[in-house]
């Protein structure tokens, strides 16, 4: 396993008696580190423990992060968000190993001018390309979530992802127990045990299948940051819509205002919200949103109409159609300027790219960027759908007027979705109820 302990158990070299004893104390580590212990394995070559599987990472694992796709191959993701949050990881990258280099310089200045010389030299010959390239093996290969140090385990580190159950540990101590704090300076020395990777809860792999490992509960955006690809409907995929109450110039207006930011406050929200649309979810609490947002005042003027724990639920008919108009409104601008194309679009061109391209990392990239944008347009599709079924219920006013749903684009999650359901119940008993 490449960890820190591991690569910097009996240095003979300056830096890395430098960086063991700047670790031990806790003055450097984290992923920063890791990095720099990688970068330096790679300039030892073959005197490195690690040399072969060194050799497979630089000419075989080349990192997929986005970072390194080019402007044209981003902007088929139709995402600028994403697409600048690359650009600002790549600039993050370089500032870090600045930081790190510069924390190492200091440190080796301080404790021992004489041999400051040597340490720098040593630093300065690992680029900040070779840096960085070690980094994105860490944040696309490492284990670290339930180990006590990040770490590259050979094998276990080319399963791809499956959003699967599954399981690790490391036996830190050779007798078969898991132990180890996060982030400890211990030094588990050569008795350390056996790494294991295995399936959990109902998953399980029959004799010839392919071995998964998940990364985690992971949505597109940090896939295609950390690892270069994207999955079909990602079921940890979010698309983000930003509501907020707006404030009018009237007097009376001033005054709903701060009687509906008031109302929201005591339900647990800002006046501004980011509301992640989902896969199989309603959107409830942008719902709530719109719904406090276009409640009237009582007679008074000095106080809303409704009370505030019963805006939780629909209250009065005009009340939430205003609110699913709003709703929609808001969803039906998502991508507006960026989704140049239809999902029926992005289908054939995904077709024609999985038949016709494979095993070129240009239509890897290209079928990567078709899938992310596909997923979030099919879960604004799913919302909207749900939205509008909804709508139609009370503009119609009867049950006979509601139109017959779509079929979910996303997977049918619909009939399985209970809040929804108890939802259409509330709106069908205001339709024939309430004026």
């Amino acid at each position: 396993m490449v960890c820190v302990p591991n690569c910097l158990r009996n240095p003979q070299d300056s830096l890395g008696v430098l960086l063991r004893e700047m670790w031990l104390n806790q003055t450097l580590g984290g992923d920063g580190l890791l990095a720099l212990c990688i970068s330096r394995e790679v300039k030892r070559g073959e005197a490195s423990s690690f040399y072969p599987y060194l050799v497979f990472l630089i000419e075989t694992a080349e990192p997929g992060t986005i970072s390194k796709w080019s402007e044209r191959e981003r902007e088929e993701l139709q995402d600028g968000v994403i697409s600048k949050r690359a650009e600002e990881r790549s600039e993050s990258e370089l500032r870090m190993h600045s930081r790190v280099v510069a924390t190492i310089k200091r440190y080796a200045q301080q404790k021992d001018p004489d041999s400051y010389l040597d340490t720098s030299e040593a630093l300065d010959g690992i680029s900040a390309k070779l840096f960085v390239w070690s980094y994105h093996i860490i944040q696309a290969r490492a284990f670290g979530r339930r180990l006590p140090w990040t770490s590259l385990v050979p094998l276990a580190d080319c399963f791809n992802h499956a959003n699967l159950p599954v399981r690790y540990a490391l036996d830190t101590v050779g007798d078969g127990s898991v132990g180890g704090a996060k982030g400890c300076t211990t030094d588990p020395g050569e008795k350390a045990g056996t790494f294991s990777l295995f399936p959990s809860g109902g998953n399980r792999y029959a004799r010839g299948c392919e071995i998964f490992n998940s990364y985690g509960r992971r949505n597109n955006s940090h896939l295609l940051l950390d690892y270069g690809f994207a999955m079909l409907e990602n079921e940890w995929e979010t698309v983000s819509v930003r509501i907020s109450l707006t404030k009018g110039e009237a007097p009376a207006e001033i005054t709903a205002y701060e009687l509906r930011r008031a109302a929201l406050r005591d339900l647990g929200y800002k006046s501004v919200r980011t509301v992640k649309l989902q896969r199989g979810f309603f959107v409830e609490d942008g719902l709530l949103m719109f719904r406090v947002a276009n409640v009237g005042l009582d007679e008074t003027g000095n106080a809303l109409q409704h009370e505030t724990l019963d805006l939780l639920k629909p209250v009065d008919k005009n009340v939430e159609i205003r609110a699913l108009s709003g709703m929609m409104s808001v969803i039906r601008e998502v991508g507006q300027g960026e989704w140049t194309t239809s999902i029926d679009e992005d289908k054939v061109e995904l077709a024609s790219v999985s038949q016709d391209g494979e095993g070129t990392e240009a239509s890897f990239r290209k079928k990567s960027a078709l899938e992310y944008r596909m997923t979030r347009k099919l879960i604004v599709s799913g919302v909207l759908q749900k939205l509008e079924r909804a709508y139609l219920i009370l503009v119609g006013g009867s049950e006979q007027d509601e139109e017959k749903p779509k079929e979910d684009p996303v997977g049918n999650e619909e009939s399985r979705d209970e809040r929804y359901e108890i939802y259409l119940d509330s709106i069908r008993f205001l339709a024939n109820n309430k004026a």
